[in-house]
């Protein structure tokens, strides 16, 4: 009797932390890909990264075949140089490739703007290797320049062209009528973007086919800064500054992360982001999985390294309320209990099985997936299952987005989407690329 007593104390004191926690919605934060680096893998698909940090991972962009070189405009509009030796445009990083006329044929191109104020010009690098001119990428290319060859890329900045030589060397001249200076040090490189702000930081791609950094601004000798074998595996690499909301991150059937922008996006892969078979959002940003080993792992942003979390074994699925509590479904198929995900479990919800799949829904709610795939509901953590909810379906997995949807997995690993906020609203499956993932964070 003392134990149960106890019990109930400890049950009392969780439930009036809970009380005095804050009580603001919860919303799954917008993930930002933040300033990008962007790279050619040598499979002539782009990659991106939020860094050249060891910290950040490669994410493969959805349906950006086949460029080999590339080069990102001030308002960042993507050019790309197709296998076919066109110019190739993509509004966004995960827009589609628009061929661009009157752009064959080149192996590089770039912008450059010879002052503050001048004509801005798009340079391309001819198959002689010389560079040519446009005023407007639908224009004709005038050239070639004298004493413009040989290069085999090129970047501009105002005033200043660099380009990489047959030799793997780095060259520069004073704009478009210059001369080619040998910079000293400079080998051995196969691809550069100069970024156009004091010092002339470079990012370069080294014969080893990774990225190494400098500073290229009124310097006779370059000294290359190795940013790391986690860079590889790249054949050209360009820096962007616009920043790009993801919608949806999901675990594929290969327990690996992807991420979409937007409902309608194809999947971009997350090098290194395996093994998980379930994840959910905080109210921090952060990300939580759950490892193959059942214990909690988080990740401070979608592309950065898995952490374990101690004490956190053993669970199939994790939610946050939005008063903090971190709410798990243990092996049992009932509810268990933490303060906060660096806490420990602290005990399980009485009359709580059995469920396979949670979220947190609004006004306290929780919504559960019975061990019949259905939608159950509890008004609050304390109450009890009601259901199974009409129009619920059969999922394996749920989440609400911050735009008041719930959407949920089906048995054929496609993703749906409520057609209203009504729990009991039609599914409705998603227009494109909705398939295969066996658990969803949505924002």
């Amino acid at each position: 009797m003392n134990i149960f007593l106890a019990m109930l104390l400890k049950v009392g004191f969780l439930l009036l932390a809970v009380l005095a926690q804050a009580t603001e919605q919860t919303k799954c934060r917008n993930f930002r890909l933040g300033e990008n680096v962007i790279g050619v893998g040598t499979n002539n698909h782009l990659y991106v990264r939020r860094s050249t940090s060891k910290t950040f991972s490669w994410i493969l962009v959805p349906q950006s075949c086949c460029v080999t070189q590339i080069h990102v405009m001030k308002n960042g509009m993507i050019l790309g140089v197709g296998s076919d030796r066109h110019i190739w445009k993509r509004r966004t990083l995960f827009s589609r490739w628009i061929r661009v006329p009157n752009s064959c044929c080149v192996k590089d191109v770039t912008t450059f703007q010879s002052t503050c104020g001048g004509p801005k010009y798009i340079v391309g690098v001819g198959m002689n290797g010389k560079l040519y001119s446009k005023r407007t990428l639908a224009g004709r290319w005038s050239g070639p320049y004298a004493h413009s060859g040989t290069v085999k890329a090129v970047a501009g900045v105002r005033g200043t062209i660099y380009g990489v030589g047959t030799n793997s060397h780095i060259y520069r001249r004073n704009g478009l009528r210059g001369r080619w200076a040998h910079i000293r040090g400079s080998c051995c490189v196969k691809d550069i973007f100069v970024r156009p702000v004091n010092g002339h930081p470079v990012f370069a791609v080294g014969t080893n086919n990774r990225l190494y950094t400098t500073s290229l601004q009124h310097k006779s000798t370059v000294r290359w800064t190795y940013q790391g074998s986690h860079t590889c595996c790249i054949k050209s690499v360009a820096f962007q500054r616009k920043s790009t909301k993801l919608k949806i991150i999901g675990v594929g059937t290969n327990k690996q992360l992807y991420v979409k922008p937007k409902l309608s996006s194809a999947w971009g892969h997350v090098s290194s982001s395996g093994s998980v078979t379930h994840i959910t959002s905080l109210n921090n940003g952060y990300l939580v999985g759950i490892g193959t080993n059942r214990h909690l792992y988080y990740r401070t942003t979608f592309d950065s390294p898995w952490r374990h979390v101690r004490s956190s074994c053993c669970v199939k699925s994790v939610t946050q309320l939005k008063s903090g509590l971190i709410i798990g479904i243990g092996m049992g198929n009932r509810l268990w209990v933490r303060q906060s995900l660096f806490s420990k479990w602290a005990f399980m919800v009485p009359k709580s099985g059995s469920v396979i799949g949670i979220t947190a829904g609004p006004n306290d709610s929780i919504i559960g997936i019975g061990t019949n795939y259905r939608l159950y509901k509890r008004n609050c953590l304390t109450s009890r299952w009601t259901g199974p909810l009409a129009n619920g379906g059969k999922v394996i997995d749920i989440k609400y987005g911050s735009d008041g949807y719930l959407y949920g997995i089906g048995m054929n690993k496609r993703i749906y989407k409520k057609t209203t906020k009504s729990l009991t609203s039609q599914w409705r499956v998603l227009p494109r690329y909705n398939c295969c993932v066996r658990s969803i964070s949505v924002c």
